[in-house]
């Protein structure tokens, strides 16, 4: 019982590395981090497994292990919640900073081809 709280205490602080990542947009260091949580993530259920037929076997009440995974398993739902949020928030600040870039090369493309209408479309548009 006392592995699996050591595995879920491991899972806690690769989620917080994971919020300091995003926030910094490392995104190489931050697929290597992920591939460790998830291997992480397979020995829980490994052992979760093992230890849910132990617990049938033994029927007892709710140690205080448990139960302090429990309280664990709350904040790495919190934390894993937090960093999807802060992810999905970097894609939109990514994709606006695309979308801006690839207008600017449209109308800079526009003044290099003299003769050609895209330039005046551009500056209507804007």
């Amino acid at each position: 019982m006392s592995a699996l709280f050591d595995l879920y205490q491991n899972l806690k602080q690769k989620l917080l590395k994971e919020k300091t990542l995003i926030a910094a947009e490392d995104f190489e260091k931050l697929e290597i981090l992920l591939k460790e949580k998830n291997e992480i993530i397979e020995k829980i259920k490994k052992n979760d497994s093992k230890s849910s037929v132990q617990a049938a076997e033994s029927k007892k009440a709710k140690t205080a292990v448990s139960q302090k995974i429990e309280k664990l398993l709350a904040s790495i739902v919190k934390a894993q919640a937090q960093n999807i949020e802060l992810l999905s928030q970097k894609k939109g600040e990514t994709k606006t900073k695309i979308l801006e870039l690839y207008s600017r090369q449209k109308s800079i493309k526009g003044y290099h081809n003299p003769g050609q209408q895209e330039a005046k479309f551009f500056d209507e548009q804007s």
